[in-house]
């Protein structure tokens, strides 16, 4: 096994993380518009729990909030911790894409 087969898959994990992430923001979107308070708490732990294993801390300390607000029902700060989440997610991607370019 070369050096740089555990880098790629390793690069390759964190890809798909990222892509997913896609799908979990718009999880979100609908549990927020609905108020579902289980899934948000749900999603935010699972955000929390997974965000700092794939280099991203952001992501944990934001999923840390969501799972707070569900968990005490603060639906105001709902929306923009989901604004936030955005533009988290729009920076993470562009920095992908210029990895990916290098």
């Amino acid at each position: 096994m070369s050096d740089s087969q555990p880098h790629n898959i390793i690069q390759e994990l964190r890809t798909t993380y990222i892509r997913s992430l896609a799908d979990k923001m718009a999880q979100l979107a609908e549990a927020i518009q609905t108020k579902n308070f289980a899934t948000i708490m749900r999603l935010g732990h699972q955000l929390k729990g997974s965000g700092s294993s794939y280099g991203l801390p952001q992501i944990s300390e934001l999923g840390a909030r969501m799972e707070d607000a569900g968990e005490n029902r603060v639906a105001c700060s709902l929306g923009p911790l989901l604004a936030e989440f955005t533009r988290l997610m729009d920076n993470i991607s562009d920095n992908q894409n210029k990895s990916e370019t290098s």
